[in-house]
């Protein structure tokens, strides 16, 4: 489950936990979940509630009103045994917060969530408050997926060139089954009987069949 996809209701969501140690289990958790932005009031309520310990660069808080749970074997999970935390990440925002408190406001912790944050891996609006500091800040966020199959920054689907191809397909499709249905060589099938029946209902309808894009059927 990822923050962008929480702004998203036509998107599933669910987490999935696995038992590396003790008993073998795979536990997952389906629910609707809500991302509390970083410096809105109810990022701040619940922090100071539930006494959450952040650093800096921290996000979000992401709150889920769980509906469903469900639990499988996990046979095939493997053992892992926890070493330690990294700090590697702490220690990047921390540097990067001081650089920030000694005047570098290049080093602002909205112009980096503008630039890395305000989309996700595959295209979807990310934090409302980096998108609003890329427009403030003149920040280009980056493309996190190139090539030419990769989605774009707002875009919910592929580009163009794919979009064209399901047209074609589907164009096709009707144009062999309208063959299928007239030629010759497929009279005796059964199909072609069922076909010719449906055809002669629509071209009973006044006007025929339509026109797409200037192609008529």
């Amino acid at each position: 489950m990822h923050g962008s996809a929480l702004f998203h209701p036509s998107i599933d969501k669910d987490a999935v936990f696995n038992a590396f140690e003790g008993p073998p289990r795979i536990l997952r958790l389906w629910g609707k979940g809500r991302v509390l932005e970083f410096g809105t009031p109810a990022f701040e309520e619940i922090v100071a509630r539930e006494n959450i310990k952040t650093m800096p660069g921290t996000r979000s808080v992401i709150v889920v009103d769980i509906h469903q749970v469900g639990t499988s074997c996990g046979y095939q999970v493997p053992f892992f045994s926890f070493v330690d935390y990294r700090r590697v990440l702490e220690e990047h925002f921390k540097k990067k917060a001081d650089r920030y408190d000694s005047g570098k406001e290049e080093d602002s912790m909205d112009r980096y969530w503008a630039l890395k944050n305000a989309y996700s891996m595959d295209g979807l609006p990310g934090m409302r408050r980096a998108l609003k500091a890329g427009k403030e800040y003149s920040v280009a966020p980056i493309r996190k997926m190139v090539g030419k199959m990769a989605v774009k920054n707002g875009s919910l689907s592929n580009n163009g060139d794919l979009h064209v191809a399901y047209v074609v397909i589907a164009l096709l499709t009707v144009l062999v089954a309208i063959l299928a249905a007239t030629h010759p060589a497929f009279e005796y099938f059964p199909a072609q009987r069922r076909m010719q029946g449906l055809l002669s209902q629509v071209t009973s309808i006044p006007g025929g069949l339509p026109s797409i894009g200037g192609l008529h059927l």
